[in-house]
């Protein structure tokens, strides 16, 4: 109890904290601002082994493949800019890894401080194309066309009271909720003046503000609000209500049949094909912590070593006899949420949380 009253005064104390360092300032939750998300392009994706081809519902101005922090501007094939190709095989050989990853390396050394050798790997970015509207909106998409980050500019707007906006900036996010859904939500909002300073905030899925801080025009900075996630609130108890005894009453069985046993959870449900007497039925899961570690699959020499030899989800990490061991991840145990500790991660390892809801499709009979 006396750490819950200490972090609502530590609540308080910051907000206070805020008025008295901008007294002009507001903190805003975004929902209850005045905003619209943009219409955007829907975007689909195919590729033949060699070349990535991109059709886009409407014209674009401009669009680029990413590979490895790479832009890769893209190729109209016509003059209505919304058909473009992109050659997946030669860039996927010039960044080492496949579009929309990254790759990493470093050293690693062992508990006396002597050199062990180095890795490097590839890891999945959370966009692999970055595409410019007929309207001026920035939106990155994933590898497989979903729209993922959303950019769009305005200005005159007055979100943290601080007057009047030369230029105002809005990026929305995708993220996936606590049910499994996609769900945009507004991640940013920067407001710049024409005094040279600007303000900029973060913000949660529920709306709320999580950081704040005002960008001075000689390039100092200073923060306004850095909070963390908050706790849920319990739900009030409610006494039960005594409702009158109403007797049964004998109703039809539904005759229904499934048509689709399992889609990933994950699946918007636009995606899903669901027939005029049909409805998605969602079957909750749980939350279960995979513990990995990597685990030789061939070890080369450098003369031997060529970097076609790493699969798709593969690394590979350099022993300092400069042997290089081609590695996949293999896992060494799993465990549901309430029993996974971290101290159960060895050395070198690492972790993947699994849900395994699903969904399915359901016909009711006629």
């Amino acid at each position: 109890m006396k750490a819950r009253i200490a972090i609502l005064f530590l609540c308080a104390v910051m907000l206070v904290s805020v008025c008295a360092a901008a007294s002009a300032v507001t903190v805003p939750n975004w929902k209850q601002l005045d905003l619209e998300r943009p219409e955007i392009p829907s975007m689909t994706c195919k590729n033949d082994g060699t070349t990535q081809t991109v059709t886009l519902s409407e014209p674009i101005d401009w669009m680029a493949g990413i590979w490895n922090w790479q832009w890769v501007t893209a190729e109209f094939t016509d003059g209505t800019n919304t058909e473009a190709v992109l050659d997946m095989k030669a860039n996927d050989a010039d960044n080492n890894c496949q579009q929309g990853w990254g790759t990493y390396a470093g050293i690693w050394y062992y508990d006396d401080g002597s050199y062990g050798g180095h890795y490097s790997g590839a890891y999945e970015m959370d966009y692999a194309y970055d595409v410019s509207t007929k309207d001026g909106v920035n939106v990155k998409y994933d590898n497989f066309g979903r729209p993922v980050y959303e950019t769009v500019t305005d200005q005159g707007t007055e979100y943290f009271g601080n007057g009047a906006s030369e230029k105002t900036t809005i990026v929305y996010r995708c993220a996936t909720d606590s049910y499994g859904s996609r769900i945009f939500y507004v991640d940013e909002i920067t407001e710049e003046y024409a005094d040279g300073s600007a303000i900029h905030a973060r913000f949660s899925m529920n709306g709320d503000a999580t950081h704040l801080y005002v960008l001075n025009a000689d390039g100092s900075k200073k923060i306004l609000l850095e909070r963390a996630p908050e706790e849920e609130p319990e739900e009030p108890i409610e006494e039960p209500i005594e409702e009158p005894i109403e007797e049964p009453v004998d109703e039809p069985e539904v005759q229904e049949h499934c048509v689709n046993w399992w889609i990933a959870y994950s699946t918007p449900d636009e995606e899903i094909d669901v027939p005029e007497n049909g409805y998605i039925k969602y079957i909750e899961g749980e939350y279960i912590h995979h513990v990995q570690i990597g685990e030789d699959i061939a070890v080369y020499t450098d003369e031997e070593f060529d970097a076609s030899l790493i699969p798709a989800n593969g690394w590979e990490w350099i022993d300092s006899e400069g042997n290089h061991h081609v590695q996949l991840a293999k896992d060494v145990s799993s465990h549901k949420a309430e029993e996974h500790d971290d101290s159960l991660i060895p050395e070198y390892g690492w972790e993947w949380e699994e849900y395994t809801g699903y969904k399915q499709v359901w016909v009711i009979d006629d």
